[in-house]
């Protein structure tokens, strides 16, 4: 029962992912995940877009146990990740404001250990759950974790970095219609003015 509520938030934290990554126009089609229903005030197509990959992905599961173990193992590695990755960046690069809640000096420490335990715990995805490793026992996050990095390499190189500039601002107006700003070259916007 515990899967269903885990599904739901899973769906919709894709769907604005979706739609966040569609507005910034990363993905294809990026014209049509971005468009809102006027029934619900929602990104229909980018949720529906959602579920739909996420039935093709577990779809595998019917074929390969392996497979789909390497699937899920590369989606908690990747949700780790995304929580450690901003840790790590304020603590190499230490651009950082406090806010009005923080550990004060522990938080060096707390932050050190989050990124340490989360290098723990993807290796520990990555290993195999079974002895002696064959075809059928192997653990294939790893395979998937290098194809991921190395499409999502592939797609910065081969065109990502010339037409991505930013996120996209969005601001809302005195009259309650949204806007969006968008940050076609690097220049500021009185240079882009002259």
């Amino acid at each position: 029962m515990k899967l269903v509520p885990c599904s739901l938030s899973s769906q919709q934290s894709l769907g604005r992912t979706v739609f966040a990554f569609s507005r910034d126009r990363l993905i294809p089609f990026s014209n049509v995940w971005t468009k809102i229903s006027p029934l619900t005030g929602t990104p229909l197509y980018a949720v529906w877009i959602s579920v739909f990959w996420c039935i093709a992905i577990n779809l595998i599961g019917l074929g390969s146990y392996a497979a789909i173990s390497g699937v899920f193992n590369v989606c908690a590695i990747a949700l780790d990740w995304s929580y450690c990755i901003p840790i790590f960046c304020k603590l190499a690069f230490g651009k950082f404001e406090p806010g009005p809640w923080h550990l004060g000096r522990a938080s060096f420490f707390v932050n050190a250990w989050a990124c340490l335990w989360t290098l723990f715990v993807s290796i520990i995805f990555i290993l195999p759950t079974v002895r002696p490793v064959t075809a059928l026992t192997m653990n294939y996050a790893s395979a998937f974790l290098v194809l991921i990095l190395s499409a999502a390499a592939i797609s910065w190189y081969s065109g990502g970095r010339r037409y991505y500039t930013g996120p996209i601002v969005e601001a809302e107006r005195e009259d309650g219609l949204r806007t969006s700003e968008e940050h076609d070259s690097p220049m500021g916007k009185d240079e882009r003015e002259l």
